[in-house]
């Protein structure tokens, strides 16, 4: 699956506040129905760190960036998300809940399940790194829970696996408290109106030389057509576009609602504060995705005015025949 991938953006976290040593690189995925799971746990369960918020799975934590070590300079952090990144084009298989247990806390987890997975840890453990685990078990969070409490939801949620999950992003986050963030995308709207314009021009030098360059009419047609099914195309691309932000938009509002109404249950102020923090990051992703919206919801007008244009061009070189 050949994807277009946006640059990835360093923005910061809690800037200044150093919570690790090492880097960490992880791939998001999107699973909005793990709040689901998460509202079936008893809270009085939670061990302190509570719920996971951001279902990842990480592929590979204690990369050498910073603090004892040199911090990564652009070229590396580059390499990093371009090792990671291969995690973008593969479907994730949740396979079902299990968990990590030691004296301090479960984790209740999904295991995770994709070739791309093992491939992106095995080119980021080329890195300098401190990784303590001998074996890579990718996984996606649910909870941390107080010791010996994951036996019971092992059980309770035994019938919930072989869940398909689509990546949403790479993340990496730096010890010094900024994140890099690269995301999938299809094929920009951008590429696809730059290569219309230039077919569009050059239909319209076509039209007017057909018969100095000794080319018929049917020619010029299928010229036309051409141009015509690349504009189709465009448009039916910048619907989908338009329809997915709204979706995401739509989303973003309900995880901002829910994170509000989180912040507002919980008695832990440290729980509440990440829930508020979380409400301010998707109320502001909401924003951006309805901005996002509106000039998507323009580019279908280009696309429908140049499709349109096409089509009258077909129509006047078919009535030259």
């Amino acid at each position: 699956m050949q994807r277009f991938v946006k640059l990835f953006e360093e923005f910061a976290l809690n800037e200044g506040k150093s919570k690790y040593p090492f880097g960490c690189s992880m791939v998001f995925v999107k699973y909005p129905e793990l709040f689901k799971i998460q509202d079936s746990i008893n809270p009085d369960d939670l061990h302190e760190n509570g719920f996971e918020d951001e279902p990842h799975v990480t592929l590979l934590y204690g990369i050498h960036d910073g603090g004892d070590h040199k911090e990564l300079d652009k070229e590396g952090l580059a390499e990093i998300i371009n090792a990671s990144k291969v995690c973008l084009d593969e479907a994730i298989i949740l396979k079902g809940i299990t968990a990590f247990e030691n004296e301090d806390f479960d984790v209740l987890k999904f295991d995770a399940e994709a070739p791309s997975l093992s491939e992106a840890n095995k080119k980021l453990s080329e890195f300098p790194n401190s990784n303590s685990f001998p074996d890579y078990k990718p996984h996606v969070t649910i909870a941390y829970l107080k010791p010996g409490k994951a036996k019971e939801y092992i059980e309770k949620f035994k019938d919930i696996k072989d869940i398909e999950v689509e990546p949403e992003k790479i993340v990496y986050s730096r010890p010094n408290g900024t994140r890099l963030e690269e995301y999938a995308v299809e094929e920009s709207l951008e590429v696809m109106e730059a290569r219309l314009d230039i077919m569009d021009q050059y239909l319209d030098v076509l039209h007017e030389s057909s018969l100095d360059e000794g080319l018929t009419i049917m020619d010029v047609i299928s010229k036309i057509k051409g141009v015509f099914t690349t504009a189709k195309n465009m448009k039916d691309k910048a619907v989908k576009a338009f329809q997915k932000t709204k979706e995401a938009a739509k989303k973003s509002a309900e995880t901002a609602a829910k994170m509000k109404e989180k912040s507002s249950k919980t008695t832990d102020k440290d729980q509440a504060k990440v829930y508020d923090e979380r409400t301010k990051e998707e109320q502001a992703k909401l924003k951006l995705l309805t901005a996002k919206a509106k000039y998507e919801e323009a580019k279908v007008a280009v696309a429908d005015a140049k499709t349109a244009v096409a089509n009258a061009k077909m129509k006047k070189a078919a009535s030259k025949k």
